[in-house]
């Protein structure tokens, strides 16, 4: 990278972050724009690596005059104006990932999905973990992928992408791919389904036969994927294990992980870890002591024989026909937010069967109540987490489960799915306690 001597960056957050650092290590200069105000702790370290900065608007001569490479922030969207007068100006527009993946020498696994990215990502660095591979997770997790390599700490760079993220690459190229599914989301930001999808399959799009990719073999939207690279199928799997293509079993009673679907995610960590050398013991061993991140299927608690599971991550409806399937008992479901166009008869059927009642906790109610009216006998509003769990136990009986699955975005009552899991675990916490 000697030929690259000016960036610019587009976004203050995690991402401009970690790519600032990134530039800085290797003698880069360093201009960033952010629309918003940049947080004083931020703009402290971005001071001290000498980054020059501009906030609260962007002067599009900063962007372009002398500048190499835009590194966009994957929260942008495309279609802004100063995105397009960059695009005019010739300069080259990259994702953070590509900036990061240009410095990387060390082996990239890279996991993209829709839904169960981060299961999969913190489940796959585990297993490389437990086995002595020291590995990291990065990318769309939290700790960006340009960070990760600019600290220098790991042998392997295991980094959850999104499609934002994906957009923009142009020599992105991870020796292991795994695209776990590919479902509607994020239809707010593209024209539609099948350009969110195509932005999915960019992952596999410079891999080499020296490459591999791991797929779902019963996702239909992935039979159209063009790659060079070695294929490995994941088999269907039951809720009560996952059988691997080199033939290892693996029961759920060996994980803590709740459902079919994470049983899907423990297959494609499996086959990931397993081209990396790990051997069936150290897996078995591996898949025993992992514990999932918060806010996705998280056992909160039981009391009084009611067990409260937290899966506020759940912004779609295939995120919580996942949850509703791999729990075996009576539900009551707090569901509701910023809705996404969400096509709820898809779900009709098993919340007839599962759900006995229904908590709408979102400042808009109609489209869930017009949708579930008919099956559901019980349907309530709540305004708060601590109302909606006060309201659940209405409904809830001994051997019952309490589930926030919400299939929306958190931004009418909470500040994102972070702070209305949390706030519903101190409800449960406050419930406890008395």
């Amino acid at each position: 990278m000697e030929s690259v001597k000016r960036i610019a960056i587009l976004g203050a957050g995690e991402s401009g972050l970690g790519a600032a650092r990134l530039a800085r290590k290797n003698g880069v200069s360093v201009f960033l724009s952010e629309l918003q105000l940049i947080p004083e702790k931020l703009k402290v370290q971005l001071v001290k690596l000498n980054v020059e900065i501009e906030e609260r608007f962007h002067t599009l001569a900063n962007l372009i005059e002398g500048v190499d490479f835009v590194i966009k922030s994957p929260g942008i969207p495309n279609g802004i104006q100063i995105l397009k007068k960059i695009k005019e100006s010739g300069v080259p527009i990259i994702s953070e990932i590509e900036w990061a993946s240009m410095h990387c020498n060390k082996p990239v696994i890279a996991i993209t999905g829709s839904n169960g990215k981060t299961t999969t990502t913190l489940l796959t660095t585990h297993i490389l973990n437990s086995a002595g591979r020291n590995a990291i997770s990065c990318g769309n997790i939290g700790n960006s992928f340009s960070a990760a390599v600019a600290d220098d700490k790991a042998d392997i760079f295991v980094v959850e992408v999104s499609s934002f993220q994906l957009d923009d690459i142009l020599s992105f190229k991870p020796n292991v791919a795994a695209v776990l599914n590919i479902t509607p989301d994020h239809l707010d930001r593209y024209r539609s389904f099948d350009h969110y999808a195509h932005s999915k399959k960019r992952i596999t799009e410079n891999q080499s036969e020296d490459d591999i990719l791991v797929i779902d073999e019963q996702q239909k939207q992935l039979e159209s994927i063009q790659t060079n690279a070695t294929s490995i199928s994941i088999l269907p799997q039951e809720i009560d294990f996952i059988q691997l293509n080199s033939g290892i079993t693996i029961s759920s009673h060996e994980t803590d992980l709740i459902g079919r679907h994470n049983m899907l995610n423990a297959a494609f960590a499996s086959e990931i870890a397993l081209q990396f050398g790990v051997s069936e013991v150290e897996l078995r061993s591996a898949l025993s002591t992992f514990k999932n991140a918060p806010h996705r299927l998280e056992n909160v608690a039981t009391i009084n024989g009611i067990q409260y599971i937290n899966d506020s991550k759940a912004t779609n409806l295939d995120a919580v026909q996942f949850a509703l399937e791999g729990i075996e008992k009576n539900i009551i479901w707090i569901a509701g937010g910023v809705d996404k166009g969400n096509d709820y008869t898809l779900i009709q059927d098993l919340v007839a069967k599962k759900v006995k009642a229904i908590i709408i906790l979102s400042e808009e109610t109609s489209a869930i109540e017009n949708a579930f009216s008919h099956i559901v006998l019980n349907i309530i509003d709540a305004r708060s987490a601590s109302e909606s769990i006060r309201l659940a136990n209405r409904y809830a009986n001994d051997g019952d489960v309490v589930l926030l699955s919400p299939a929306c975005a958190s931004f009418d009552l909470f500040d994102n799915y972070i702070d209305r899991g949390n706030q519903f675990k101190e409800a449960v916490k406050q419930l406890k306690n008395k």
